[in-house]
């Protein structure tokens, strides 16, 4: 029965399975990428549009569940949504703190909300969103007392005429910050969602990790694996044989629990960081005591940039026309900021007749790393920008 409901109404099972399993975080990872196999879109969380659990929008779309988001009670869901049912769509933040009961959607609660990405639609970043929240609240606190004692206030909304811009009539206009980074934004996803929902932060670096990982969590099988992962959760303790810690990876895929036994531990705990990418060599074993049914033990443990300028070289591919753009000073600069490393770099030069790769030789060699990457990124251009790994040296 399931599987002819899946088969025939696959947003509405879908929706159906994550209402049911929302406490579940490792639950809701896999069903998402589940989901995105079965080409069904999953909308983020919306004050205007969210109810309690995960609701069919169409027969390929889904609204996630306001219910789903952490730090936010069911009293303040079903505030906010009778407001809305009742009196329309929140038109901005001002709006929001105005109509709802603060007593039950208080600046926590709020907060949350924004980091979820359930306001994206009220302002202008969620930065600036936080940013304004104490003016909000604090307007809002005060309409309300106004409206107690009969005055009018700032909001200047008792006129009937609900069309008004309250970021602009009334001079109550947004104080803009600079908006979050991507790392800024998937960490307040993660911190409010159990997860990424809209990225991943190793999107950035999945085709860098292909030519070094054997298998994504989501297609682990049993043996020998080479996997890569962001450490979720840390647990230690002390066991028969020492001190070993339990880490909870997640490379968008799903998660698995790697266990890290004494000697492994006392080794390699200075990588294990919560929100770090690590990547484990180790061995898939049958484990009935995890949701996927499969564990990993580690053998060993490393960090991308200690892979990256262990068995890495750096290639650049350039054409002539950069180089009449005084592109080589601008690359002798960038660089010469990232050089007493290890790995060696390659110019794969095209003057239109030819094509070569020339080595920079010893004083050249880098130590890679995000900033050199972000840098060349911008300079040269995220597809002239290429690490060549000699796996061999990693297996």
């Amino acid at each position: 029965q399931t599987a002819w409901l899946k088969a025939h109404y696959p947003a509405a099972f879908m929706a159906a399975v994550l209402s049911s399993d929302m406490d579940n975080t490792d639950k809701v990872v896999m069903l998402l990428e589940e989901i995105r196999r079965m080409g069904i879109e999953v909308q983020p969380p919306s004050v205007n549009h969210s109810y309690y659990s995960f609701t069919v929008i169409d027969e390929q779309t889904i609204c996630y569940g306001l219910g789903a988001i952490k730090g936010v009670g069911a009293a303040a869901i079903d505030n906010i949504i009778r407001q809305r049912e009742e009196n329309g769509e929140y038109k901005n933040l001002f709006d929001l703190c105005k109509r709802i009961d603060l007593r039950k959607g208080n600046r926590r609660v709020l907060e949350a909300l924004i980091r979820s990405g359930c306001m994206d639609a009220l302002g202008p970043g969620r930065s600036t969103l936080i940013h304004n929240l104490t003016k909000a609240v604090s307007l809002a606190e005060q309409h309300s007392q106004n409206s107690s004692s009969g005055q009018d206030d700032m909001f200047g909304l008792e006129t009937g005429d609900e069309s008004t811009d309250v970021n602009t009539e009334h001079g109550l206009i947004y104080e803009t910050v600079t908006d979050w980074n991507d790392k800024e934004r998937l960490s307040g996803e993660k911190e409010t969602l159990g997860f990424y929902l809209k990225g991943h932060p190793i999107n950035r670096y999945e085709k860098e990790l292909e030519s070094l990982v054997s298998s994504r969590l989501g297609q682990l099988k049993t043996g020998s694996v080479i996997v890569a992962g962001y450490i979720m959760g840390i647990r230690t303790r002390t066991g028969s044989r020492g001190r070993m810690a339990e880490v909870r990876l997640d490379d968008r895929t799903a998660r698995a629990l790697v266990s890290i036994y004494s000697d492994e531990y006392q080794k390699y705990r200075h990588l294990l960081i919560k929100d770090q990418l690590i990547i484990v060599k180790g061995k898939a074993i049958e484990d009935d005591y995890v949701e996927s049914g499969l564990s990993i033990r580690a053998n060993q443990i490393f960090s991308l940039d200690e892979v990256r300028n262990t068995c890495a070289s750096l290639l650049l591919e350039i054409d002539s026309d950069y180089f009449a753009r005084d592109g080589i000073e601008r690359l002798k600069t960038t660089l010469g900021h990232h050089t007493q490393g290890h790995s060696e770099v390659f110019i794969r030069y095209d003057n239109g007749v030819a094509v070569a790769n020339v080595s920079l030789g010893e004083e050249w060699r880098l130590t890679i790393n995000d900033d050199l990457l972000d840098e060349l990124t911008e300079s040269i251009g995220k597809d002239s920008v290429k690490i060549d790994y000699n796996v061999r040296l990693f297996n």
